[in-house]
């Protein structure tokens, strides 16, 4: 949505109507009635608990997986989400209003995600749902290296768009439906982590690669790792679901 007011009012407005959003949301979130606190659970010290929420991570087949999802979608993620204006610069050949058309068309395919899979989708915790938009993500990176036609990649965009939301849905329901309670938090925590950690390497090899070998080399392989994490998804979890 940024993308489109960008394009269409330019920066001024749409920062500030960025801002006002923020503001909204403060005021709805401040008249939210909190449910009762649950029961606390039993702490060890920090680096106990830290320590018990690994071994649960590693020693579960599905949370491996998981992981390492989570790991390589965030080693694609971190680099292609940043160098998207360099790809519309260097390779799509727009100016600075089509790139605000490439962040709406992620925005518009982000908000019909989830309102599609609630819709169409009666349990998003099977593989198929948790694993098939890394594949969506990593065509589209494959199309966007590839090809320079503008109307494209606004529809390879909204697509991506739409499996960034719907694979956030899907990967959280099944990872909170499977964890015990007791360690959820610590769990997330540490997906959270991975996920951080993956792609603040993304964006340093991401800008060493794209001065090396070009943009079109980081969509590349940002598709193929995302390629990747379905695979090891899709066959990790496969036996288990037989």
């Amino acid at each position: 949505m940024r993308g489109v007011l960008y394009a269409a009012f330019g920066a001024g407005p749409a920062f500030g109507i960025n801002a006002a959003s923020f503001a909204v949301s403060a005021v709805l979130l401040i008249g939210l009635r909190l449910p009762a606190p649950p029961p606390s659970t039993e702490r060890r010290g920090f680096l106990a608990d830290a320590a018990a929420g690994l071994r649960v991570l590693t020693g579960d087949r599905l949370l491996r997986v998981l992981a390492a999802g989570q790991l390589l979608a965030a080693l694609s993620a971190g680099a292609t989400s940043a160098l998207l204006v360099v790809l519309a610069r260097d390779h799509l050949a727009v100016a600075p209003s089509g790139y605000g058309l490439l962040l709406g068309a992620i925005g518009v395919g982000a908000v019909l995600g989830p309102f599609l899979l609630t819709r169409l989708v009666d349990d998003p915790r099977r593989p198929v749902f948790v694993f098939g938009p890394y594949v969506l993500r990593g065509v589209v990176d494959v199309v966007l290296a590839v090809f320079t036609a503008l109307p494209l990649a606004l529809v390879a965009l909204a697509a991506y768009g739409l499996g960034t939301s719907t694979g956030a849905v899907t990967f959280n329901s099944l990872l909170q439906s499977h964890t015990p309670d007791a360690l959820r938090g610590r769990i997330f925590a540490g997906l959270d982590m991975l996920w951080q950690l993956g792609r603040l390497v993304s964006l340093l090899v991401g800008g060493l690669l794209a001065a090396a070998l070009g943009i079109q080399a980081v969509y590349a392989l940002g598709g193929a790792l995302l390629l990747l994490a379905a695979a090891i998804g899709w066959t990790g979890v496969r036996p288990a679901a037989a």
